[in-house]
């Protein structure tokens, strides 16, 4: 969603909530879905999906009434469903969002890894509310956004406008997990 800044902090998000997602996330659950590692500059990521669209091809007009009979709620959806309706709540009520729709997903960037600077394109990516909530991030971990690095923290909820160029430079030896929303009002 265009905004008139690169990023903006929301709110602050619970931590004991972040611990537990740490607690719930498996490694495996990294390998039931990979269609979307496999998209464009996301080959050093991996991810949870568990609110997505079940073929983009059929996603070309938001305003279309029936834009989102194609979002379904994937395997993993039910193990992981209390801690995303706990992550809605905090963002609904600390915020002025009103969620229509959603979808969301855990994203890890592998140590070392990057995600090269790209913009999202695409009704249903341009007017989200494309929201981060980081997991486990480290200082050297940064996103960058028109070239400008910024380090986002565990314990807060990040909105960026990502039709601005942006990607990430995980600089650290371990991996980097943010909860990820595309909420739509």
């Amino acid at each position: 969603m265009k905004l008139d800044v690169p990023y903006k902090v929301l709110c602050d998000f619970d931590l004991d909530l972040i611990e537990d997602i740490k607690n719930t996330i498996e490694e495996d659950d990294w390998y039931v879905n990979t269609v979307r590692n496999q998209m464009g500059n996301l080959e050093q990521t991996q991810s949870i999906i568990l609110r997505y669209f079940d073929d983009y091809s059929k996603i070309t007009n938001l305003q279309d009434p029936n834009w989102n009979k194609n979002i379904k709620n994937h395997v993993l959806y039910d193990k992981y469903s209390s801690l995303i309706e706990r992550a809605l709540k905090q963002i609904t009520e600390k915020t002025d969002i009103k969620v229509k729709d959603y979808l969301c997903f855990f994203a890890r960037l592998r140590p070392k890894g990057k995600v090269g600077e790209h913009k999202d394109t695409g009704n249903f990516l341009e007017t989200c509310h494309r929201i981060h909530i980081p997991i486990v991030t480290h200082p050297e971990c940064k996103y960058i956004i028109e070239g400008v690095e910024y380090h986002w923290n565990a314990g807060k909820v990040y909105e960026f406008d990502n039709t601005r160029d942006h990607g990430v430079d995980n600089r650290n030896n371990a991996w980097r997990i943010h909860l990820m929303f595309n909420i739509y009002e």
